[in-house]
């Protein structure tokens, strides 16, 4: 009996499910569109529908920037193109652009910061605005576009830089800390600051530290644009950087760098000996020109001439120039007008020059010209096939 009134209960169950999905359906197909406005419909009915933005997108679009650029700066074309392609137009479209031309205009920043440092139209508006302020606010400032490179530092790092520079007394003769390595250097502030903005280690330096690191490069005649382009050197006890470059120097090294400072003992050694090395080829001759024209039995005149026909012989060492003419003079037997008509063979492997002569010579084959020998291994290669079959050798 129980399980007679179970069944029909299930079966009362699902009929009545399936009426209500039936009429749930009907309502669907004979409900009628919801109007724009929603009207007619319940609460229920519209909590999903997400309203559209009335208001329109306000980031600057590429082509409105461009025109900001064009009316604000004395800009060409061409340098427009850079600036929006260094920063990238994700960057550009950010929203900040056309207010910060505008600003950056007013602030007086000329042309050239925009091409050398692109990325300022791209800041924060609020935070430029607080950068450009702190920039004015420097000790002896002559010229804000000299700082501009530290616009990208963050705010608080350049509030406390900033900070240093004006609570340097010892400076104030110069104006600042910038002023004074410009004046040493006999450099543009401007160029001085492009590098110390990357390396802003040198702007907290103690004085005496700076100084001593300074002078001892410049004693040791160190190129200036050489010491901004590798400033960690200042980092260095003085008393190291004065025991390196005076071996260096002792070492007759013609260009002293920076990096003769800061490099392992092994390779500053093997430096002084290629330098000694290069020496002792040289003899009484000062440059790799005058010894290549005894080489080839010409005046110096002529030797430039034929070594600008292939510049990248001026970059060969002259220990290595040697070894290829002896080579090619004393073993190989080629005169000097064979060598003088091909000079990129001075910057050839001297491994591959002979590897290649020796086969050549085993086939019983002297090439035309000593270009063959410095072709690429497919074209060398495809020299030899079309030459071996001309000539009816077969290959072993």
């Amino acid at each position: 009996m129980w399980a007679r009134i179970i069944s029909g209960s299930r079966s009362n169950l699902s009929l009545n499910y399936g009426k209500v999905v039936q009429s749930l359906l009907m309502r669907r197909a004979f409900t009628p569109a919801a109007t724009p406005s929603n009207e007619g419909l319940s609460d229920l009915e519209t909590n999903y529908i997400v309203p559209y933005r009335d208001s329109k997108d306000l980031r600057p679009s590429v082509k409105n920037v461009k025109k900001s650029l064009k009316n604000y700066l004395n800009l060409s074309s061409e340098e427009i193109e850079q600036i929006l392609n260094k920063e990238g137009l994700r960057k550009i479209k950010g929203g900040y652009a056309i207010s910060n031309i505008e600003i950056l205009n007013k602030a007086g920043i000329q042309e050239k910061c925009f091409v050398d440092f692109p990325w300022i139209i791209t800041l924060q508006t609020n935070r430029l605005k607080e950068k450009l302020s702190l920039l004015r606010s420097v000790n002896g400032l002559k010229d804000i576009n000299d700082f501009v490179a530290y616009l990208r530092v963050p705010l608080s790092r350049l509030r406390k830089i900033i900070g240093l520079l004006n609570s340097e007394g010892k400076y104030l003769a110069y104006g600042n800390r910038v002023y004074y390595i410009s004046e040493k250097l006999a450099l543009d502030p401007y160029i001085v600051n492009k590098h110390l903005a990357k390396r802003l280690f040198v702007l907290e330096l103690p004085c005496e530290m700076l100084e001593e690191n300074l002078q001892l490069m410049l004693n040791y005649k160190v190129a200036p644009m050489n010491i901004l382009k590798d400033l960690w050197v200042f980092l260095y006890a003085p008393s190291m950087v004065d025991v390196r470059l005076k071996r260096a120097a002792l070492g007759k090294k013609d260009r002293i760098m920076p990096w003769m400072v800061k490099c392992p003992e092994s390779t500053l050694k093997r430096s002084l000996q290629l330098t000694q090395d290069k020496l002792e080829v040289l003899g009484d001759k000062q440059t790799a020109d005058e010894y290549v024209a005894e080489r080839l039995k010409v005046t110096v005149e002529e030797a430039r001439a034929i070594m600008m026909r292939y510049d990248q012989v001026n970059t060969v060492r002259v220990t290595k120039i040697k070894e290829v003419f002896d080579y090619l003079l004393d073993e190989a037997g080629y005169s000097t007008l064979e060598i003088s008509q091909v000079p990129r063979i001075l910057c050839n492997s001297l491994k591959t020059t002979k590897k290649r002569l020796e086969q050549l010579k085993q086939l019983g084959c002297r090439p035309p010209s000593l270009a063959v020998i410095c072709r690429s291994k497919l074209q060398y290669e495809k020299w030899i096939e079309i030459w071996m079959k001309r000539n009816q050798i077969k290959e072993t």
